[in-house]
């Protein structure tokens, strides 16, 4: 298991998206985490047009055959602000949008 740190090109939000521990994912996963990264990074761009980061990591919890956890750790740094939430759950997918999702919902009630 590597922990090295890609950087997806996110041009729409004028800033880096940095993504760190994916490198346990096989390609096709990797391809639809980056898809659901896309998917929020343009939502995120919707309430700040100053986006300087968004972070996200992976961390595998319990390494058992059929109960492995994982943790997202979502951060996003806009208007001198860091957004950030994490979430905990036996799918990767489900902990990326859940992740991902409540960093929205903290900085829509932060603009409303």
């Amino acid at each position: 298991m590597t922990n090295k740190e890609t950087i997806i090109d996110a041009k729409e939000v004028g800033g880096s998206v940095k993504v760190t521990g994916f490198g346990i994912l096989d390609s096709p996963s990797m391809t639809v985490a980056k898809k659901i990264i896309d998917t929020y990074a343009k939502k995120y761009n919707d309430f700040s047009q100053d986006i300087r980061e968004i972070h996200v990591t992976l961390k595998p919890l319990h390494e058992r055959e059929k109960s492995e956890k994982y943790q997202i750790d979502a951060r996003v740094q806009a208007k001198g602000k860091i957004y950030a939430a994490e979430h905990i759950d036996r799918n990767v997918f489900v902990a990326l949008d859940k992740a991902m999702g409540k960093v929205q919902l903290s900085m829509s009630k932060i603009k409303a």
